[in-house]
């Protein structure tokens, strides 16, 4: 794994947001699935606004903000994010 591993995972999400053209309102509308949404309320790379458009097409979708984090948070204090994911896993 280690460095190998890490620059596999770069190439291939460096493709993914060269080419991803994302999905429409009415494709994430039929998305069924219990969703969450994880935001960080001082997030630099995904503003709170366009969080709630994705909410409010998502039918089964919760939003989750994480007080005084921004976009790194998770990754720094995994321990947030976990607290979390425990939550929405036990629910559904």
């Amino acid at each position: 794994h280690g460095d190998a591993q890490w620059q596999d995972v770069v190439r291939w999400s460096a493709k993914m947001w060269i080419t991803y053209k994302g999905i429409s309102r009415e494709e994430a509308s039929r998305i069924t699935a219990p969703t969450l949404i994880v935001l960080g309320d001082r997030d630099w790379a995904y503003p709170i606004e366009d969080a709630l458009v994705l909410l409010r097409l998502l039918p089964n979708a919760e939003f989750a903000i994480v007080p005084g984090s921004d976009h790194m948070r998770p990754v720094d204090e995994p321990t947030i994010l976990a607290h979390i994911l425990i939550d929405f896993f036990d629910r559904h």
